[in-house]
């Protein structure tokens, strides 16, 4: 009896501890300058708030751009990441990534830029042979694109050499390149030491970025995923009724002053729900992307939420 007994009890923590499920997770943290939402969320500690009480162990691995993002969600070395742009989403699945997309992390067309200090260089026709540094596959490929293609150019007419928004920032600066591809705090910080614009994505793109998880987790554990998006929504209500304290954090953590991110934080609109506007955004960028080669599978968008 007492062997029954105890065979029973052990079933039926077998039982809860598979109901219960995966308990540790990781999800992705960048900790760029006007990533406001995902800054207050780590300095208020929200996830954690939301999740320890039921017993969850959270990770928060530092990575730096998006295909990364994507690439690890596929690995399984995270479980959820925050801010990845549309072309890496839109081209991860395209190659058969398991990818589900919860909701939006900001659009912010107006903050990627293309500058420059060559008084020559006065418009995007004046780019033809030129040295261009810039993050691919992100939406400053595609707003170069995009702008290539509205003066009659392509891609092929300058060269694009591929280097994350810091590295962009630090070839520009030496002088190693005729014009540089960047975002937030760089452009910002290129702009304050003498740099032109010479276009924004205004018109051109969309730049929307994501919140996604694996396709595992959204099917085994739906729950945390949902309750991921209100962590989320509780970070971008804390920045509309709370902006300064959010500001503050901000600069202290990105290396921009806080008129600077007053400045920048006018481009971004963080609100989570998707629109008409954003799916139309969305077929633009696959375009772009089919166009480019980049993928050869066209995803049906509506499939992504």
């Amino acid at each position: 009896m007492k062997k029954a007994a105890a065979f029973v009890i052990c079933l039926f923590v077998v039982v809860i501890c598979f109901a219960q499920g995966k308990k540790e997770y990781s999800i992705s943290y960048i900790d760029a300058a006007l990533n406001l939402p995902t800054i207050i969320e780590k300095n208020l500690k929200l996830f954690e708030k939301e999740f320890a009480k039921d017993g969850y162990t959270l990770k928060f691995p530092h990575l730096f751009s998006a295909p990364d993002q994507v690439k690890a969600l596929a690995s399984g070395s995270i479980d959820a990441a925050n801010c990845v742009g549309a072309i890496a989403v839109i081209a991860g699945i395209s190659n058969g990534m398991d990818i589900k997309v919860l909701s939006m992390y900001s659009r912010a067309p107006k903050a990627f830029m293309l500058v420059t200090k060559d008084p020559k260089i006065k418009t995007i026709k004046d780019l033809k042979g030129k040295k261009i540094s810039g993050p691919k596959g992100t939406p400053l490929h595609e707003m170069l694109g995009t702008a290539l293609v509205k003066n009659k150019m392509s891609l092929n007419d300058i060269e694009h050499i591929q280097m994350n928004n810091d590295l962009s920032f630090a070839a520009f600066e030496s002088g190693k390149v005729d014009a540089a591809l960047l975002t937030g705090h760089a452009a910002q910080k290129a702009l304050s030491n003498g740099a032109r614009l010479i276009i924004d994505g205004q018109g051109l793109i969309g730049g929307e970025m994501f919140i996604i998880v694996s396709g595992k987790l959204y099917r085994e554990n739906p729950d945390f995923a949902k309750r991921l998006i209100k962590v989320h929504k509780e970070a971008v209500n804390y920045l509309k009724t709370h902006k300064a304290d959010a500001y503050k954090m901000a600069a202290h953590s990105g290396g921009l002053s806080i008129k600077e991110i007053e400045i920048l934080a006018d481009y971004y609109d963080f609100s989570p729900e998707f629109s008409p506007t954003d799916i139309k955004n969305l077929e633009n960028t696959q375009k772009f992307l089919l166009e480019n080669k980049m993928i050869t599978n066209p995803v049906d968008l509506k499939t992504l939420f």
